[in-house]
């Protein structure tokens, strides 16, 4: 039986209208046995000044798994998306710090870690393991739809890895393409696995919607899983080998 796992990249939960749609589609997939990793990017709650706690402590309590997701944006103050991305060592740094602060305070101890833009960055590697951190999900086994020099080195995985006592944990598609049944899997240890990702704001998109409802009515042959869970399965096969 396939392993399967939702990796939702949440960017925007100090919104209600976003909030409310992802706790709604969080609800059927907790309906159907299955927990999602939630990988919380903070940036635009820090700069909108609201307070996530509660929301992340509701997620943690159903059971959900808390991971880290950080853009590199360079104009760090402002309200909305950024425009301009830095992967200088300084900034990359910067933003994790910010980021992590902000998780901690929150009540989470993330062990899990994925990229904005899918960046495959030198200096990630290395902070990830000053912190103790067991896996980055930035590698994937799909290719992007347009071209990213900076996420190049993350194509075409179809295995997880340890690199520098980091799994890398190949996502494997985006849920639309996974509902159309021309997603790709991965390999961990002797596991089979699906690691299917969205936005939370693309839950305000009918279209996205639809194909999380259906992505959920055709996981009967599936076993749901975290990411963390499947991280664990290659460092303990690591670890008996």
């Amino acid at each position: 039986m396939i392993a399967r796992c939702v990796s939702l990249h949440a960017e925007r939960l100090e919104r209600d209208d976003i909030w409310h749609g992802t706790d709604a589609f969080l609800h059927r997939l907790e309906r159907r046995g299955g927990r999602a990793t939630v990988f919380v990017h903070p940036r635009s709650a820090i700069a909108a000044g609201v307070e996530l706690r509660s929301k992340i402590g509701v997620l943690l309590d159903r059971g959900h798994e808390i991971g880290q997701h950080t853009h590199f944006y360079a104009d760090d103050g402002a309200v909305g998306k950024p425009q301009t991305t830095d992967l200088s060592p300084e900034n990359v740094r910067r933003c994790l710090d910010r980021d992590h602060r902000y998780l901690i305070d929150a009540g989470v101890d993330p062990r899990g870690f994925v990229a904005g833009a899918w960046a495959i960055v030198d200096e990630v590697t290395r902070w990830l393991r000053d912190h103790k951190f067991t896996y980055d999900a930035s590698v994937r086994a799909f290719p992007l739809s347009y071209e990213s020099g900076d996420a190049s080195r993350g194509d075409g995985w179809t295995a997880a890895e340890i690199e520098h006592g980091i799994v890398r944990l190949p996502t494997t598609a985006p849920v639309s393409r996974a509902v159309r049944g021309r997603a790709p899997r991965a390999r961990v240890a002797d596991t089979e696995y699906e690691l299917l990702y969205l936005h939370d704001y693309d839950l305000m998109r009918a279209r996205t919607r639809l194909a999380a409802a259906a992505l959920l009515l055709t996981s009967t042959r599936a076993r749901w899983t975290t990411a963390g869970e499947l991280a664990a399965l290659a460092m303990k096969e690591r670890a008996t080998s």
